[in-house]
């Protein structure tokens, strides 16, 4: 019997184990502190990855109690990621929604994420956000997996490029971009050209007049640090911008896109706004 201390909370290893049964709101003052418990976890991984994965299965990924656990674990526990974890929570059979949040597994090792785009990769049946999910996974690994990347994806890619789900269609895009994969047949639809066209007028009201924006949503860049500023490959999509930056040596940079470019571009415009507000 393990016993935990946690403030002036003290459990033991079956307590826990109930308290991981409950489906009621109270339950979040007490499966937090038990979460942020780095020595009791650590040392007991089995008994925790058994009680996790046997809850997940009797909760909803649209549950709160659902998300407080998951999201406290990512935020906590990242020691806990390991590919051994990461298999058998795959395999089991866990809802693969949840693998689509922007939150879940943000801690986790390259090593990891390779294992999981492998695994599901290899599931017959891949449902819209698990795509999306391991497209954004594979563009991040992609700069220094392309090889493995290409490996997984080829034969699926510039399928995945012809979907109607516009946000499959996009980050599939991207990542073809990322890889420096031929999509020399993809054509704009027209979802496409009403998405680009607010992200031209967007960029034309926040930026100087100097920087320039094409119809092709490709944008005339004269030095490193416009690149820098400017460096909004997920925003713009089209052959023509993909011939463009392959025969631009300034622009090569696209090619290995940084999502700290756009969080960049985001904070500014926040505090452009925020000035405004204030005069």
């Amino acid at each position: 019997m393990h016993n935990i201390m946690q403030g002036k909370a003290k459990f033991t290893s079956e307590q826990i184990l109930e308290l991981f049964h409950q489906k009621q709101s109270q339950d979040k003052d007490i499966v937090i502190p038990y979460l942020s418990c780095d020595e009791y976890l650590l040392n007991n991984q089995h008994l925790w990855i058994d009680m996790f994965i046997s809850n997940l299965k009797k909760s909803t990924h649209r549950s709160p109690y659902y998300k407080l656990v998951t999201q406290q674990i990512i935020v906590n526990q990242k020691s806990l990621f390991t590919v051994d974890f990461i298999t058998k929570y795959l395999i089991d059979g866990v809802d693969t929604g949840l693998l689509a949040s922007s939150s879940i597994f943000i801690n986790c090792s390259e090593q990891v994420s390779i294992k999981m785009c492998e695994i599901l990769v290899n599931k017959q049946e891949k449902d819209s956000l698990m795509i999306q999910w391991l497209l954004q996974n594979l563009a991040f690994l992609s700069i220094s997996n392309a090889d493995l990347i290409l490996t997984l994806v080829l034969d699926e890619l510039q399928q995945l490029i012809q979907s109607n789900d516009i946000k499959i269609h996009k980050l599939a895009v991207e990542l073809a971009l990322s890889l420096n994969y031929p999509i020399n047949n993809y054509q704009i639809v027209s979802q496409d050209r009403i998405w680009l066209n607010q992200v031209e007028a967007e960029m034309n009201n926040y930026f100087p007049k100097e920087y320039k924006v094409f119809n092709n949503g490709a944008v005339e860049i004269n030095s490193r640090e416009e690149l820098n500023r400017y460096n909004l490959l997920h925003l713009v999509l089209g052959d023509e911008l993909y011939k463009f930056i392959s025969s631009n040596e300034i622009v090569s940079d696209f090619l290995n896109f940084n999502a700290v470019y756009m969080s960049r571009f985001q904070e500014e415009k926040r505090e452009r706004k925020r000035k405004h507000i204030e005069m």
